[in-house]
């Protein structure tokens, strides 16, 4: 999978090396590409787990992976979402 801007490619696993080191916290990061259902550009949503005994809330890392992206990757980029898994778990049983 690869995120296009302009003529910049960037690779899934590039933007999760990236994010895994965004903070202490994270223990490893999926970079995903969503297409809006209306069209328009992908958007990239961050999947994150935790390492035990950490909390951090989606907004924060959600910055934080923006941040980092933006400085060692590409200006361009903007996170739209992040996830823990945990929570996505949770979400799921729910149903």
């Amino acid at each position: 999978m690869e995120f296009s801007v302009l003529i910049l490619q960037t690779s899934s696993v590039e933007i999760e090396r990236v994010c895994d080191r965004a903070d202490e916290c994270i223990l490893e990061t999926a970079a995903v590409s969503v297409s809006p259902t209306n069209g328009g550009p992908e958007q990239l949503v961050i999947f994150v787990v935790l390492i035990k005994g950490y909390d951090s809330d989606a907004e924060t890392l959600k910055k934080k992976f923006s941040k980092a992206i933006q400085t060692n990757l590409n200006p361009l980029f903007k996170v739209k979402l992040s996830m823990s898994f945990i929570t996505l778990w949770k979400a799921l049983l729910k149903q």
